[in-house]
């Protein structure tokens, strides 16, 4: 085999004539210019032969193309609208509903995110109307402007990026230039069927100057007039002088006169120009809220708007008015009404898709009363959570204390069922009481504190320490009239946490993982039912690492910390954690032990693992193992207590609540879990969180700008359209080999081998063996590349408990490495996969795209990178019993390489694929650019993809890949 080393757009020959190129045989082809190499991104001449004849149309191909166009665009709007609409409130709100930031698909999120924005606005936030001064639109770019711009995005409940700022001086600037509209431009809108946007109004201002002809004559009774007149009774306008020449000029300048087209012109001869500074600006955030932007605001009919914000009183109140007699236009309400019991029913839908969940009529009325009863149950008294429930089964509260439901009934759904007599009565009354969510509505504390002035010196009766936990436990037996003693404190203390838990456990994810498996979440009690939620958000919620993540960022952030804090911050976080990954399992060691339960005893429990608490420590992120020993309900309250203020504890634990607990109290670690967390809860951690959720929102923003290659990525292997993806595929393309060799760079045991033990070396070495076997089948080569996946997973998840884990960098590091590896195992169905290789001692990726096409047609495309061997590329196409095709470097002594190896691999290729003849070229291109040929390469394939191939065609296709991999380790 000659090597070529012009390139590959000088590999030409005459047609019809085969030359021998040392033991190989290269076909001829006819000569055709193919526009872009996809090795280099030049414009050379490529043998048509390498690649498939197209057997569709021209006009099929473009058609095919321009809707994959619109694909990809599609899925990069939604993005860019998520980044232009997703506010800092809307985001801490998804977080706080247990969303992960990068995991969810766009389409998800915006479902979500207009879910919130409309509790928002039900829930009374600031949308009223613009109210903004012509001096401020005569200086757009003024900071009194720029205020009154901050105002309208802040009351719409929108993010002002730099991209909305600038976007929206543009339009403001473009307003103010429409002065006048002539009947020149009003054609021109008509003409090129725009609508009445700023943009298109200043464009059609200032190119529509051009002579119009006056109306058309048209007598009256002639069948012109009678036509005229039949169109305008269609339309929403009267028949009148106005709307009569309207028509008349709009025959006579060849505008297609119809009941809308008229409509249209009317109003834009109606408009009233300059436009009001005000209604400019909310045309513009309408236009961004509803994913358009500021300059294609359409300040002639705002949508929907005014009317959702205004459902804080609309519907039922306007019902009510019509019914005394009230005259009200509910029609434009209902129609927003109807939209939003649709965008509703979106959002249910879109969680059950996520869950892989029937979407049937029962789920959805399932998942829309589990929402219902629990926002219920959030504002129903907490003074319920000391009755017994409310059915033939309950007992009857003893004369020594306190009797809740047994463990196995008292469930959320019998809770709602005994809370709800007692808010009708006490609503009916007028009396203030306080909820089951635990913060208590300032309009309603004082009236509380005052019914109830004496809990602080019951509680030093008692000897219990005076905190809002121990303070509402008091009042909720108080009222009760139930005996006050430690007893009972605890078991009611036991229960408001865990129904409080619930509340935070039960977000739509898991709601939706519960439904899918068949199952009420409302009717299981409630023990079990935080049991099992907190095992589903592990699994579908925010993952560990973006939690880690957060609290790293958090920290590298604040300069006031100094490096021995940081280090200590980062042991109690982790301890946190540790004992919420475990059930809380230290917490029930201590109890059953009789030892006084503080942040220094679960330290000093955690780290010891000492045999009489019956636990051990692993060295891997959650690592404790206990093996519980309650003695009695009193331990059984008690443990109860202390893992829901740990757990507690730990979601409200930052850098900043942690340095302002230490400054609170210097002896914090002899605190208890519930003193500990209202050490962390008194904390002002508004401006962390706001710079965090800033830099995070960041995020949509890059992804939006990523380039086209990613969006095809996404949409050729059927990849959520989510930031972690984005992320993800960038990494890939940029850093091919970082993700393989981070993996392969860990020196931890453990990866590998479950039991700890093990030669790491042979292990990795065992991991490229099996990929080499496994090159025979899709099946077992998407079971390799799974295999790899679960590998990374494992890897990333005991990293992060490392000590090599210290900085949201070294964090990121290892998401990126395992996301990269889950998308491999998806892009395997797509028969595309991403292969350990190790030449002369260099660890690297390998990419491996398989198309088996019709007429027993197929191609594999390979590329790989290594500092050893250069950039290698090889397209190779089978037809029938040929194969043929090149292999490119851009290392002149890589080609030498392969030209030296030529017999071996050619003997290996006739007898492994069962094909007769092998035609190929090495070519040594000094340009070679892999990220072009991939992207080239896609293309093309995509021309093949969705036939059906041969079997006979798959084994020759998937013989030839395993052939190369065998070639590479003789190099």
């Amino acid at each position: 085999m000659r090597i070529e080393e012009l390139g590959l757009s000088d590999i030409t020959m005459q047609s019809g004539a085969i030359q021998n190129r040392g033991a190989l045989s290269v076909a001829a082809e006819e000569t055709k210019s193919f526009g872009v190499d996809p090795l280099n991104g030049h414009a050379p001449r490529i043998q048509k032969g390498i690649y498939e004849k197209p057997s569709k149309t021209a006009n099929d191909l473009a058609a095919e193309m321009e809707a994959q166009e619109q694909t990809y665009a599609a899925k990069q709007k939604e993005m860019a609208v998520l980044s232009n609409t997703m506010s800092k409130e809307d985001f801490k709100e998804y977080k706080e509903n247990g969303n992960s930031l990068h995991g969810m698909d766009t389409r998800d999120m915006l479902t979500v995110v207009d879910k919130i924005k409309i509790s928002m606005a039900k829930g009374g936030a600031d949308v009223g109307e613009i109210s903004v001064s012509d001096e401020v639109i005569r200086d757009v770019g003024g900071e009194a402007a720029l205020s009154a711009i901050q105002k309208a995005y802040d009351q719409a409940d929108l993010p002002l990026t730099e991209e909305n700022r600038r976007d929206t001086v543009k339009a403001l600037e473009l307003s103010r230039e429409l002065t006048d509209f002539s009947d020149g431009a009003v054609k021109y809108m008509m003409q090129k069927d725009l609508e009445p946007t700023i943009e298109n109004l200043y464009i059609a201002k200032a190119s529509g100057q051009a002579d119009t002809n006056p109306p058309l004559d048209a007598g009256e009774g002639t069948p012109l007039m009678d036509q005229i007149r039949e169109v305008i009774e269609e339309s929403t306008l009267p028949v009148e002088e106005k709307t009569v020449e309207e028509s008349r000029w709009m025959i006579a300048n060849d505008v297609p006169l119809t009941p809308e087209s008229l409509e249209k012109v009317h109003e834009l001869h109606e408009m009233v120009l300059p436009p009001e500074p005000a209604e400019v600006l909310d045309s513009v955030v309408e236009a961004v809220r509803t994913g358009d932007r500021p300059q294609n605001a359409d300040f002639l009919a705002l949508r929907r708007g005014r009317e959702e914000s205004r459902l804080v009183m609309s519907y039922e109140a306007r019902e009510t008015m019509e019914k005394l007699g009230v005259d009200t236009d509910l029609s434009e309400l209902q129609k927003t009404v109807e939209s939003l019991r649709r965008e509703e029913k979106d959002y249910f839908e879109s969680y059950l898709k996520q869950a892989k969940a029937p979407v049937t009529d029962e789920n959805i009325a399932l998942f829309h009363e589990t929402e219902r009863k629990l926002s219920e149950l959030k504002e129903m008294p907490a003074y319920a959570l000391a009755l017994p429930a409310a059915d033939k089964d309950s007992k009857e509260i003893p004369a020594h204390g306190l009797a809740l439901p047994p463990a196995d009934k008292d469930s959320l759904e019998r809770l709602h069922e005994t809370a709800q007599p007692l808010k009708t009565r006490l609503d009916q009354a007028g009396e203030a009481y306080e909820t089951m969510r635990t913060e208590i509505r300032k309009d309603l504390g004082d009236s509380i504190r005052k019914a109830f002035r004496n809990v602080d010196e019951r509680l030093k009766d008692l000897h219990m320490p005076i905190t809002p936990e121990n303070e509402r436990a008091v009042r909720i037996l108080s009222y009760n009239q139930i005996e006050l003693n430690e007893e009972n404190l605890m078991a009611v203390k036991a229960r408001d946490t865990e129904v409080n838990r619930a509340f935070s456990n039960l977000t739509p994810r898991v709601v939706a993982e519960f439904i899918k498996n068949g199952e009420n979440p409302l009717d299981l009690n409630m023990t079990e039912l935080n049991r099992r939620a907190v095992e589903i958000g592990r699994a579908v919620g925010i993952p560990a690492e973006e939690k880690y993540s957060e609290f790293l960022v958090k920290l590298e952030d604040n300069k006031g910390i100094t490096p021995e804090e940081r280090e200590s911050y980062i042991g109690i976080y982790r301890m946190l954690r540790q004992i919420e990954e475990t059930d809380g399992a230290a917490v029930g060691a201590l109890v059953a032990e009789g030892a006084e339960v503080t942040m220094r005893s679960l330290m000093t429990a955690v780290r010891s693992g000492r045999r009489s608490l019956d636990y051990s420590v692993g060295d891997d992120f959650g690592g404790v193992n206990v093996k519980e020993k309650v003695r009695n309900a009193t331990d059984q309250a008690e443990t109860a207590f202390h893992k829901n203020m740990i757990y507690e504890a730990a979601d409200a634990f930052s850098p900043e609540s942690m340095k302002s607990a230490m400054e609170r109290d210097e002896r914090w670690q002899d605190k208890s879990p519930e003193e500990f967390y209202n050490l962390l809860k008194e904390a002002d951690t508004m401006e962390e969180e706001d710079a965090y959720v800033t830099g995070q929102l960041k995020s949509f923003t890059d992804a939006a700008k990523a380039e086209e290659e990613v969006y095809r990525a996404i949409e050729r292997f059927e990849l959520p359209n989510s930031v972690e993806t984005v992320e993800v595929l960038q990494y890939m393309m940029s850093n091919p080999n970082a993700a393989m060799r981070k993996l392969f760079g860990m020196k931890n045991p453990k990866l590998w081998n479950a039991e700890g033990e093990g030669d790491l070396e042979e292990a990795q070495k065992e991991l490229l063996r099996r990929f080499g076997e496994a090159a025979e089948t899709p099946e077992d080569m998407a079971k390799a590349q799974k295999n790899l996946a679960d590998i990374a997973e494992n890897a990333m998840k005991t990293m992060l408990g490392s000590e090599e884990t210290r900085t949201s960098l070294d964090v990121r590091e290892l998401r990126l490495m395992a996301g990269q590896f889950r998308l491999s195992a998806k892009a395997a169905e797509k028969q595309q996969y991403h292969i350990p290789i190790e030449v002369q001692g260099e660890t690297g990726e390998l990419t491996l795209k398989i198309v088996s096409g019709r007429e027993e047609k197929g191609v594999v495309d390979i590329m790989f990178s290594l500092s050893s061997l250069g950039n290698v590329a090889a397209k190779l196409r089978a037809e029938g019993q040929t194969l043929t095709g090149y292999i490119a470097a851009d290392h002149k002594e890589t080609a030498d390489a392969f030209r030296e190896r030529e017999e071996a691999f050619t003997r290996e290729l006739l007898s492994s694929s069962g094909l007769s003849e092998v035609k190929l070229s090495v070519v040594n291109d000094t340009r070679l650019d892999l990220k072009r040929f991939g992207a080239e390469t896609d293309r093309e394939n995509d021309r093949l993809r969705g036939e059906q191939g041969s079997e006979v065609t798959t084994r020759a296709l998937y013989r030839t890949a395993k052939s190369f991999l065998s070639l590479l380790n003789d190099f």
